[in-house]
């Protein structure tokens, strides 16, 4: 009986971690340039790796060119991601300009096509807007596309430090009410 109760708490405490869902993984951004600033936030399903369209689960970016300000977010606005110079990892979301493929990042409302209020991560060869070469860009109204020259593999967004992975914190919540229910039995035989 005890053999089988030491299989069974082990064998939960083994597939735990599969079991649990991890949250969605939320990064800040936050560039200062001569001609605009880029902030907000944008959420992944995952941190680690090349990412997709479908692994941006939301956001919500503000842009500005110092006379006016233009909000992104996914229930507004359309997003594309193109290539593979997107990537994550536990610290920030990452971009690289230096990628010769049709890579890009964008974010535009109310969709695409519209020819303005976007904000644009592009390659070497992406095709955000009519500015080529690697750079970021943004456009408001009829403000005209401000861009910013870019290179190399550049942190875009980063992590909050304070940011606790739910499975470690349900893996410990478990393990801990498996303690305690061991206690209690032993308590009552």
């Amino acid at each position: 009986m005890r053999l089988r109760t030491l299989v069974t708490a082990a064998t939960v405490l083994l597939l735990f971690p599969l079991l649990a869902r991890a949250d969605d993984f939320t990064y800040n951004l936050d560039d200062n340039f001569t001609g605009f600033t880029v902030t907000g936030s944008i959420t992944t399903n995952t941190d680690s790796g090349i990412l997709t369209r479908s692994n941006i689960t939301g956001y919500n970016i503000e842009v500005s060119d110092g006379s006016s300000m233009l909000n992104l977010a996914s229930t507004d606005s359309e997003l594309n991601v193109a290539g593979a110079s997107l990537t994550a990892t536990a610290s920030g979301l990452f971009f690289n300009f230096d990628n010769a493929n049709e890579d890009l990042l964008l974010f535009q409302s109310p969709r695409f096509g519209t020819g303005t209020d976007y904000l644009c991560y592009q390659g070497v060869n992406g095709g955000c807007d009519d500015f080529s070469g690697a750079h970021e860009s943004i456009a408001i109204g009829d403000s005209g596309q401000i861009e910013e020259l870019r290179s190399g593999k550049l942190e875009i967004a980063s992590m909050p430090v304070a940011q606790t992975p739910e499975p470690e914190s349900l893996v410990l919540m478990g393990t801990g009410l498996l303690g305690l229910v061991g206690v209690v039995r032993r308590r009552l035989a």
